[in-house]
């Protein structure tokens, strides 16, 4: 399943450039008031973004998965909010943003130190509007490790 995950992800962001792209605006600015949210470990927005039924899949270079649910990813951000942590890098490239009916399909590079290493985070983001607002339902993310830890 990853494999495919990752496959279509790299078909997206790496496709012909005379095919026109979805960046669908309205989704975008969901996803950069997620990211503003999330980089300043600011708990009352994610909490009001996070659908109660999120599940966040995380696939390493290593091929290693990592599925978190909405609980376990607010006390991954409490904690570093508690912890007084430095916020984290905004640098994000937006690939590809479409709406379909009530959901919402955003495929991204963010570039972070997410824990203890420099990382590419390749994400799919999918959300759902329900009662009048959008609502993160799902991520899938590929981390590809930076500097010397890639060589190891």
């Amino acid at each position: 399943m990853h494999k495919i995950i990752l496959l279509i992800m790299v078909l997206i962001m790496n496709q012909n450039k005379m095919t026109k792209v979805p960046m669908n605006e309205v989704i975008i600015e969901q996803t950069k008031k997620l990211i503003e949210s999330g980089t300043s470990y600011d708990l009352e927005a994610l909490d009001s973004i996070y659908s109660p039924e999120l599940r966040i899949v995380r696939l390493d270079e290593k091929s290693n998965i990592t599925v978190i649910d909405r609980k376990d990813n607010m006390a991954f951000f409490r904690a570093k909010k508690e912890s007084g942590e430095a916020p984290l890098s905004r640098m994000t490239k937006f690939h590809y943003a479409e709406i379909k009916n009530d959901r919402g399909y955003v495929f991204l590079t963010r570039t972070m130190k997410l824990n203890e290493r420099w990382e590419e985070l390749k994400y799919h983001i999918e959300w759902e509007m329900k009662d009048g607002r959008w609502r993160v339902v799902h991520e899938n993310v590929y981390a590809q490790p930076l500097g010397s830890e890639h060589f190891e």
